[in-house]
């Protein structure tokens, strides 16, 4: 008595599409607590981060230098003296100040640049992961069309996939955060010491000529 042979589902027949139904079912069962993680996960990483890198700009830009007024006007009540040197003392401790002051928005500006790169670009990383995880988990939704147009060309993107329509959103994404630059400018101008010496109108600096080279 011989055994007969398993039959295989042929290419086509129902039974075919049968089981290879059930072998995705049972590959998107076994992924589902890797995509339910990566999607929770990262979410909660998102705001977290976020939310950690919003308060630190935010008590950087409250932190900003402030004028020591009890150094030159002496204390509370006091009647200060007024002369020349408290003057340029006082002048100098507001150029100070101002010079301190601008350079704070600069850095200011530096770090939520900085942030907002970080921004974009974690957002972008968290789109990519997640639409890897998808299409790790075959995920097959309705057919998604994707149109980007521009003067010199355009991209037209069509997938049942959802997994690679978000995973090219955060490629195009991470990429336009870190091809676009913003320039941060500083211009050094006195202000006070300008004021003050062109209000003590002081001499004019004396040049001394320097004798020019002779020819023997």
């Amino acid at each position: 008595m011989t055994g007969s042979a398993p039959e295989v589902p042929r290419r086509g027949d129902p039974a075919a599409g049968e089981v290879a139904a059930e072998r995705l079912e049972r590959w998107q069962r076994r992924l589902l607590p890797l995509m339910i993680g990566m999607v929770v996960g990262l979410t909660f990483f998102f705001f977290v981060a976020s939310f950690a890198q919003l308060v630190y700009l935010n008590g950087e830009i409250s932190d900003a230098p402030r004028i020591e007024e009890g150094r030159f006007l002496g204390a509370p009540g006091e009647r200060p003296v007024v002369d020349d040197a408290t003057r340029f003392r006082t002048l100098a401790l507001l150029e100070k100040n101002t010079i301190e002051r601008r350079y704070h928005q600069a850095n200011v500006l530096l770090m939520s640049r900085v942030w907002v790169r970080y921004l974009g670009f974690v957002t972008g990383m968290i789109l990519s992961l997640v639409g890897a995880t998808f299409i790790l988990g075959k995920l097959q939704e309705q057919m998604t069309s994707v149109e980007v147009k521009t003067s010199p060309a355009a991209l037209t993107l069509q997938s049942a996939s959802p997994g690679l329509v978000l995973a090219l959103m955060g490629v195009v994404l991470m990429t336009v955060t870190i091809m676009v630059h913003q320039d941060i400018l500083t211009t050094d101008s006195s202000v006070y010491m300008q004021l003050g010496l062109s209000a003590g109108k002081p001499p004019a600096p004396s040049v001394i000529p320097t004798p020019s080279p002779t020819n023997p």
